[in-house]
């Protein structure tokens, strides 16, 4: 009975050894085996960022040497008296000097509206030597004051000028074309005044190379002011100077 069992031990030991000798001859090969597994494109390996070639330094400009300032000089107009071959004319106005209220020095221009548009001359007589020509101006100015509030739109201020002459004459039209261009009033606001306080001294600063509207003329003669009918009370000018190139 034993043997028969050993029989039956090494039959089944022996048909194991077959089954799984079959069983592996049966198995699929591994296709996987010695090839690359293809990458998502999600994980691909990013292109190389290139590098760039710093630039250069830039070697600093240097500064351009400043145009010179031009070399300018005062013609004096006004201070206490008038200077030689300058002067005053009027219109409808009463002038005289004063010595209680100045800006600068012992005397001032007192003036004293008789009507609405009366006119003040500052302008250069026949007794000047020294041409003003409207190129070379940089600025006419002068001191204002009253003891009333002086209004943007009280006053005027208007160049004259000539061709011809480097004085003042009533009747020189020698600036004048043929279709009458005269010279503009230009409101003391336009100057870049508000109303002046009363009992103020204000600096008006006047630029005749400014004055679009004006005709072409080459040699400046003075200017003169003019009240409007909302103003008649008496003013007072003083320190009247032109700033010019000194060539």
């Amino acid at each position: 009975m034993s043997h028969h069992k050993k029989i039956i031990r090494s039959s089944l030991f022996i048909f194991s050894l077959l089954l799984i000798t079959i069983m592996v001859a049966c198995e699929p090969e591994d296709e996987s085996i010695g090839t690359i597994p293809t990458i998502a494109p999600e994980f691909s390996v990013p292109t190389p960022i290139p590098t760039f070639t710093a630039l250069p330094t830039l070697t600093p400009i240097a500064n351009p040497t400043a145009t010179p300032e031009l070399p300018l000089k005062t013609i004096l107009i006004y201070d206490n008296k008038f200077e030689p071959g300058w002067g005053l004319e009027s219109e409808d106005v009463f002038v005289e000097t004063s010595d209680e209220i100045t800006f600068d020095g012992d005397q001032a221009l007192k003036v004293s509206p008789r009507l609405a548009f009366s006119r003040l001359f500052i302008v250069a007589n026949s007794d000047n030597r020294q041409p003003v020509f409207r190129e070379d101006i940089i600025a006419v100015s002068f001191y204002l004051r009253s003891s009333e509030p002086i209004a943007f739109d009280d006053m005027t201020i208007t160049a004259q000028g000539s061709n011809d002459n480097i004085y003042w004459l009533e009747n020189d039209r020698s600036a004048f074309t043929t279709s009458d261009v005269y010279f503009a009033d230009t409101q003391l606001s336009f100057l870049g005044l508000g109303t002046i306080p009363a009992d103020t001294w204000a600096r008006v600063e006047f630029l005749p190379q400014e004055q679009q509207f004006d005709p072409v003329y080459r040699n400046f003669t003075g200017f003169f002011l003019s009240n409007a009918s909302t103003f008649l009370d008496t003013y007072y000018i003083d320190r009247i100077e032109i700033l010019v190139v000194d060539e």
